[in-house]
């Protein structure tokens, strides 16, 4: 009995975490206690399936009998096992997002024992678009885009001294000192037609523009809402723009 983790892009989408933990056992060890007829198989690839339970959708043990092997998920199983995680394969396909902390062994793809397993080969992902996160189910039937986020601040400061100010405009000088804060958020669910044509079912855009309080002086003649000695401020507006949009994506 081995227990593995297993970083291969068909177990991170099929379990939607950065890898599956699997515990290894001969066949004839296994055997199915009940509901054996709620399990259904999806075939992703000619070299293997993945079981998962036809009501509540959660992984199921899958059979490897080319190996002689049942693959158990892990966090299916319950209480203390006897057993802890002993290394890393297919380490080659992992998530770029996580980092591998632990000193536990790491393979590219299946370790040495797994003698005749051979590797599924998966196709090319589309390359990353700025600004965009892209993800899919394991069949890649469902696409979708992730929330993006942009962040920007800008600062303008202007002094102005003249001896007309007091006169025309009241104010003893000029002088701006502000500070706009600007940020966007989008993203959308892509549903996929084929290699490349995706139609984008919704997309929602969100953009945010603070513009700050603009201090133009000292008030020297009085106005309705403010009085002599006091600072003239323009107050700072907010922007909100939303946009819902929808349409066809081609790679």
């Amino acid at each position: 009995m081995r227990m593995l983790h297993c970083h291969c892009s068909m177990c991170r989408k099929h379990h939607g975490s950065a890898f599956a933990t699997f515990v290894t056992v001969p066949s004839s060890q296994f055997k199915w206690v009940s509901g054996e007829v709620n399990v259904a198989n999806y075939q992703p690839s000619p070299e293997g399936a993945r079981a998962f339970c036809r009501v509540c959708g959660s992984v199921a043990p899958t059979a490897a009998p080319e190996l002689g092997l049942v693959f158990l998920p892990a966090g299916n199983l319950d209480g203390e096992l006897g057993i802890e995680p002993q290394g890393h394969m297919f380490v080659g396909s992992k998530a770029p997002w996580y980092t591998i902390t632990d000193d536990l062994p790491q393979h590219d793809e299946y370790p040495p024992e797994f003698v005749g397993a051979v590797a599924t080969e998966r196709p090319a992902l589309d390359p990353p678009s700025p600004g965009i996160v892209r993800g899919s189910c394991l069949c890649g039937d469902v696409a979708f885009a992730l929330w993006h986020a942009l962040f920007g601040v800008a600062t303008q400061k202007l002094d102005v001294d003249s001896p007309q100010l007091p006169a025309v405009f009241g104010i003893s000088d000029f002088h701006v000192n502000e500070t706009s804060f600007a940020m966007a958020f989008g993203g959308g669910i892509d549903i996929k037609l084929n290699d490349r044509i995706d139609i984008r079912a919704v997309q929602v855009d969100w953009n945010i523009i603070t513009r700050g309080d603009q201090q133009l002086g000292i008030v020297l003649v009085p106005t309705p809402h403010q009085t002599v000695g006091q600072p003239f401020v323009i107050l700072g507006t907010r922007q909100d723009n939303l946009r819902l949009s929808v349409g066809i994506v081609i790679h």
